[in-house]
């Protein structure tokens, strides 16, 4: 059984307010030592109350009610109670020393009842007994800019007994209503806690026991211990941590299905398969990607290779792949301008091997151009496409076609995985080589500056519908297969068109920028995905690191919030927002002028309501500022005062 010591002060405090603000987990992170995370905050509310009978009974409770109060010991009860307005409360008041009032931030009603309600019971029952006013669950100021709160709130459950309809940051209440509030009831003192990491709580108990010694002290004059008892301290605002930044994340790749997409396609091709007496067009460099002996076979017999072409008109090749033979002509349909504008004048006729079906070979294209096999097919194809894949040494295809004859097809998502990781590494290698001279005949150009880069119409054009339309319609483009783009850089163009071929885009700080603006140009809605995730990736290392700002960078941001706007980059635009409101007070100190003057109307107005800190945190700190000063300069009196007693006390005269 638990022995008081002889000069210890009983305190008995009584936690009122109305249900579902907080006040029982209030109590237990006190009694317990309690902490909550968001998610367990996030649990619908169901009335409880904190037993009293815990201070007998549990000997965390025990240990944890005695404390140190300015160098009184004190055994702290804390007495809960139920909100509901029809409850019987007498009991609990019943020598109370301190009340503390709780309401919840984002609840009105709960603020009205301290007026309404509340003041007139307390006062009813405990007329001398010092009121604290307690304001709940302030992190949900934050909770517009907090992903947790955000996420939890769209699933609409009920958080905390009020959250069950959705936030509205204009019904939140601020520390300035608080301390209107407690003017209005009387009250000694006014605190904010919160239960994230249990802000406040230790503090409010504190200041509320101080306030009970103070009041004890008035009827206890001689006691010496109550006399060293300070005045209630200044509660320093409650400040989140500067949120993060948005995540940017690329669009969803379209790169398969715009390669696919080409089969068959007779635009811009130069090869074509004789199958059982029917013609099919297809593009040599997609080939040479997918089909590695292929483009070792376009090398060797240098039919690509301008620096090795014979002057006959149609050459007869020996077969180096069963299943093909080879025809290479170098004029080509000259009689049809829409076919000479299309097709390469110099193009590649393969006569397949009769044994492989039309269907068989078309399905076969696809797999080479997609790299994807479909799984539900007849079971005659399956034969036909065994088959040919076996004439054509298509190991990756026999091994995908062997998976599905075993009932197996999830073994194809690896194979299918690798063929495209290795067909995007070999269009890489001819992106970059010798710019796609070397063996896959390039049929337009690209100027950028004094720069002239060669490109593969058939690509370029089934990924842009820009390019498409420019080489395709009535543009100049069209009839010189030349398209000028003044103002582009080399290593600009070389990332754009790199995006093209591979789907992939190595950017640099340099010229990310100017990448972003010429994919908006082309309205390339993915590549300028991939630069916003780039540059919101450094935007966020520079928000992290107060070294990595400055002058010049904090100007280059608002610069660059100017053109995100202007290109659609919409999710760079609000990674610029967050920057800039996280860093706001150091911006407007460096560039309030810049600032104003490009920035339009209504994001300078959402940047100033999502600025960090906001600015009732700043009016806050300056009064805890203040305050503190005072306190620190009341005990610094004290002290004195203490002193000098001590020096009259030692040079009295006997």
């Amino acid at each position: 059984m638990e022995v008081n010591r002889h000069d210890q002060e009983s305190v008995k405090c009584v936690v009122v307010g109305d249900a579902g603000t907080g006040k029982s987990r209030l109590v237990c992170a006190r009694a317990y030592g309690h902490t909550y995370s968001k998610k367990q905050l996030a649990a619908r509310h169901v009335p409880t109350v904190f037993a009293i009978d815990e201070y007998r009974n549990n000997r965390i409770v025990q240990e944890r009610s005695n404390c140190m109060v300015d160098g009184v010991a004190v055994k702290l009860l804390i007495w809960d109670t139920f909100g509901d307005h029809d409850k019987d409360r007498r009991y609990a008041y019943e020598n109370a020393n301190a009340v503390i009032l709780c309401y919840s931030t984002h609840s009105r009603q709960s603020y009205d009842n301290c007026r309404n309600k509340w003041k007139p019971e307390i006062r009813k029952y405990c007329p001398n007994v010092p009121l604290v006013l307690n304001a709940t669950q302030v992190d949900l100021r934050y909770a517009e800019q907090d992903e947790v709160w955000k996420s939890i709130n769209e699933l609409n459950i009920g958080i905390r007994g009020h959250f069950s309809n959705s936030l509205n940051a204009d019904e939140l209440l601020l520390p300035e209503d608080g301390r209107q509030l407690a003017k209005e009831i009387d009250a000694a003192g006014y605190y904010e806690t919160s239960m994230i990491n249990n802000y406040g709580v230790n503090q409010l108990f504190e200041n509320a026991v101080r306030m009970a010694l103070v009041q004890r002290r008035k009827l206890r004059f001689w006691n010496s211990q109550l006399r060293q008892v300070l005045k209630p301290q200044a509660q320093k605002p409650y400040l989140l941590p500067k949120r993060s930044l948005p995540n940017v994340s690329a669009e969803t790749s379209t790169y398969w299905s715009d390669i696919k997409s080409t089969v068959g396609n007779p635009d811009y091709a130069d090869i074509q398969f004789i199958v059982r007496g029917t013609v099919i067009y297809a593009h040599n460099i997609i080939l040479c990607a997918a089909w590695p002996r292929f483009h070792d076979l376009v090398k060797a017999v240098g039919i690509i290779n301008k620096y090795n072409r014979t002057d006959s008109d149609q050459i007869s090749l020996e077969n180096t792949i069963t299943g093909l033979k080879f025809l290479y002509y170098k004029k080509n349909c000259q009689q049809n301008s829409y076919i000479r504008k299309n097709l390469s004048a110099d193009h590649i006729v393969f006569t397949v091997d009769q044994r492989i079906t039309l269907r068989a070979f078309w399905k076969m294209l696809e797999y080479l151009y997609s790299c994807q096999l479909e799984k539900n097919l007849e079971r005659d194809l399956l034969i036909e496409l065994h088959i040919a894949a076996d004439i054509l040494s298509l190991d990756g295809l026999q091994v995908i076609l062997a998976n599905l004859a075993d009932g197996k097809p999830y073994k194809n998502a690896v194979i299918t995985d690798d063929a495209r990781q290795k067909f995007i590494a070999r269009m890489k290698m001819l992106y970059t080589s010798d710019h796609f001279q070397a063996s896959i005949a390039p049929d337009a150009t690209f100027e950028a500056g004094d720069t002239i880069i060669p490109v593969n119409r058939v690509l370029v054009t089934c990924r842009c519908d820009v390019l498409a339309a420019m080489f395709s319609g009535s543009f100049l483009e069209s009839g010189e297969q030349h398209a000028k783009l003044p103002g582009i850089c080399k290593d600009t163009l070389l990332s754009f068109l790199e995006y093209l071929y591979t789907d992939e885009c190595e950017l640099k700080s340099d010229f990310a920028l100017e990448v972003l603006v010429l994919a908006n140009q082309f309205c390339l809605s993915r590549l300028v995905s991939i630069c916003e995730s780039f540059m919101a990736e450094e935007l966020r290392e520079i928000d992290n690191d107060y070294d990595l700002r400055n002058w010049a960078v904090n100007k280059n941001v608002i610069h660059l919030l100017r053109i995100a706007e202007m290109h659609n980059a919409f999710n760079l635009h609000a990674c610029c927002v967050a920057y800039i409101s996280n860093n706001y007070l150091e911006i407007q100190r460096q560039h309030s002028k810049f600032f104003r003057e490009s920035i339009d109307y209504l994001t300078q107005k959402k940047i100033e309501e999502e600025r960090w800190p906001p600015s009732w945190y700043s009016a806050e700190l300056q009064m805890y500022e203040k305050e503190y000063g005072k306190r620190n300069q009341d005990i610094d009196k004290q002290s004195v005062k203490k002193r000098r007693q001590k020096r009259r006390l030692f040079n009295v005269r006997h």
